[in-house]
């Protein structure tokens, strides 16, 4: 039971430290669409070009305590509304769309450079017009993200320290042979409604959890 409750407390401290149909955060299910191209209008002569982000930058991070430096590779893919920075060194990107939404994870890698599967931050940006009601309903509903895939919710917070996030919202699964961890963050920017998961095994939660917060942190829409 202590070994629990240190695990979720590990959860919780993810961000302290460091409507439309449901599409289930585990992959495999179907096969993958092509990335959808750009929409939206074209720029004039009287338009500023929005400034490029550098297609590389190095931050610090926190591992039990110890700085760490790592370098960070842009994520600006054609036809999704957002860009960030990944550790692209422990990091291996899927995309994917359908008529739900378009997707997008950035799975952990093993020393071998294969995928974990468990171990994952995954965007989901559903058709526009999704209110923040509507996707919570899509997480926590009888139909949600945590009851389809056997999560079990630990709680819910307002207070969290990415400015695109209104609510986060933290799960185990005990099901599994691992004990399963994560959270699920709701997003809204002027309107636009998302949501990003992270999912992975307790055992993970320190040197996870600090690279995730590098790829939350860095987050902008278009």
């Amino acid at each position: 039971m202590r070994k629990t409750a240190y695990w979720l407390a590990a959860v919780v401290s993810l961000w302290v430290s460091a409507g439309c149909s449901v599409e289930s955060d585990r992959v495999g299910v179907g096969n993958p669409i092509p990335t959808p191209t750009p929409t939206g209008t074209q720029e004039t002569g009287n338009e500023t070009p929005e400034p490029q982000r550098p297609a590389t930058k190095t931050e610090t991070i926190s591992v039990e305590g110890v700085p760490i430096p790592i370098s960070l590779t842009l994520f600006d893919s054609p036809g999704y509304p957002f860009t960030t920075y990944y550790p692209e060194e422990y990091f291996v990107t899927q995309l994917a769309a359908s008529g739900e939404g378009t997707s997008a994870w950035f799975f952990a890698t093993k020393p071998d450079g294969t995928r974990e599967e468990s171990v994952y931050v995954h965007f989901f940006f559903p058709p526009e017009g999704t209110t923040v009601e509507q996707m919570q309903q899509d997480v926590l509903g009888e139909k949600g993200l945590l009851k389809s895939n056997q999560w079990e919710l630990v709680g819910q917070f307002e207070e969290i320290p990415y400015k695109w996030a209104t609510q986060q919202i933290s799960f185990m699964n005990k099901s599994d042979p691992r004990l399963i961890v994560g959270n699920v963050f709701i997003g809204n920017d002027n309107g636009r409604v998302f949501r990003v998961t992270a999912h992975f095994p307790a055992e993970y939660a320190d040197g996870f959890s600090p690279r995730t917060s590098a790829i939350l942190k860095n987050v902008e829409l278009r």
